[in-house]
């Protein structure tokens, strides 16, 4: 993706977060936006070791935040005008949720880009349906 574009992206979905934003740092899981509210933010920014090479959102760590503060927090040095250390994938995780059945709870690959994930012997949505309760 071209920087100057990825720059915009980070710039409005800081300001403007939608539920499913995954930030992250050169693939290293920053945050995924959970919910949304007029004035606040909540993301999970934990995660759990499934396996060496997958991991998952401990999603019973969910935080809330002010929206400025979230802005602020993926900022250089506080100041959003100076640009983003962190980068989003707009909406990248509710999509993975429609798209392939995995989700809030399912595996991703450690390396980067998500594939078809696996919980134990169970798949995408089963292992979704497990963890989550729902789809």
């Amino acid at each position: 993706m071209d920087w100057s574009i990825q720059r915009e992206l980070d710039e409005k979905h800081a300001k403007n977060p939608m539920p499913g934003d995954y930030w992250n740092e050169m693939f290293v899981p920053i945050c995924v936006v959970t919910k949304v509210s007029e004035e606040h933010v909540w993301i999970c920014r934990s995660t759990i070791d499934v396996d060496r090479n997958h991991w998952m959102w401990d999603m019973e760590k969910i935080e809330c935040m002010p929206r400025a503060e979230f802005a602020q927090w993926l900022s250089y040095h506080g100041t959003p005008e100076l640009g983003y250390w962190a980068h989003v994938k707009p909406m990248w995780f509710a999509a993975s949720i429609r798209e392939r059945g995995s989700g809030y709870g399912a595996t991703e690959v450690r390396k980067g880009e998500s594939d078809s994930v696996y919980t134990g012997e169970k798949k995408g949505k089963e292992a979704v349906k497990e963890i989550t309760g729902d789809l």
